[in-house]
């Protein structure tokens, strides 16, 4: 944009073709804005999921070590909030935070594909 205000300032290009181009380089700006938006969301879904992923893994070491069926029966039940069973998917949702350093009301949930 700076190079165009530039452009009309030293009489290199007329008016109408400053409103056009500038017109197309607002559209290209707010068109790239909009990407990156969805990039940041997609990017924070990403986060999400790797961070369930990981304390998932923990979880799933620890009820390895565990030597008894109905402990393990115990600390699942525990965690498990609900289980919502759709036509393509089943979702386990999950009683703990996503994160152990803040203090979230939103459940974890995990959704799998019955393919």
């Amino acid at each position: 944009m700076g190079r165009l205000i530039d452009s009309l300032a030293e009489g290199v290009i007329d008016k109408d073709q400053f409103t056009s181009r500038m017109s197309r380089t607002k559209s290209r700006i707010a068109d790239i804005e909009n990407k990156l938006a969805a990039h940041a969301v997609y990017e924070a879904g990403r986060a999400h999921a790797c961070s369930v992923m990981i304390r998932l893994t923990e979880l799933s070491t620890h009820l390895r070590t565990m030597q008894t069926g109905t402990a393990k029966r115990e600390i699942i039940r525990m965690l498990i909030r609900r289980i919502e069973v759709g036509p393509s998917s089943v979702a386990v949702v999950l009683r703990v935070a996503a994160e152990t350093r803040t203090r979230t009301s939103e459940p974890i949930i995990v959704t799998l594909s019955r393919a």
